[in-house]
């Protein structure tokens, strides 16, 4: 199996660039537990996610991947219960749809 590739988003050069799409993120994803605008590293507390099935959470970490941009890579878990009904969480896996569904909102934030 190839190795996951993140969906990556250009960061225009400006110094409000990495702020604005600080700001896009956290539209979507409100508490940041890490924000290292210098290092272009972000990375989101989990937010429930109720897709009307299976109770679930996402997160995101933004992290850069060449000078000039930014990988974005969603992680998604479900809640399941073991054979004793005791509720766990899955492994987190990457969630390819709300990935490129975030970075086209970064596009459009980083769009003058």
């Amino acid at each position: 199996m190839p190795p996951y590739e993140p969906e990556e988003v250009l960061v225009p050069d400006g110094a409000d660039a990495f702020p604005r799409l600080v700001a896009a993120v956290r539209a979507r994803f409100p508490r940041l537990l890490v924000c290292d605008l210098e290092g272009r590293r972000l990375q989101s507390a989990w937010i429930d996610v109720d897709d009307g099935v299976v109770p679930g959470r996402q997160r995101v970490s933004v992290f850069p991947t060449a000078r000039d941009r930014v990988g974005i890579v969603v992680e998604r878990s479900w809640l399941r219960q073991d054979f004793a009904g005791a509720p766990y969480w899955t492994a987190p896996v990457g969630d390819r749809d709300a990935e490129r569904e975030l970075a086209a909102a970064l596009r459009a934030a980083l769009t003058p």
